[in-house]
């Protein structure tokens, strides 16, 4: 379950967690291998179609 928080804080508080948090997330949110994979899904065909093709109808069914 999310929960989303908003707090206020001192700028000097928010920089040192920023630094915290982005050099602990940093090598997760950064990591390449999710280049390969959509360079995989991209390259199949089939796939690709069967998305556009859905993508048209859903759109389709708002207009």
């Amino acid at each position: 379950m999310k929960k989303k928080i908003t707090t206020t804080v001192h700028s000097d508080i928010y920089e040192k967690l920023h630094q915290i948090i982005g050099s602990t997330l940093r090598p997760h949110v950064l990591d390449k291998t999710w280049e390969k994979e959509y360079e995989k899904m991209a390259n199949d065909k089939e796939r690709e179609f069967e998305a556009m093709d859905w993508a048209e109808e859903t759109i389709k069914d708002q207009l």
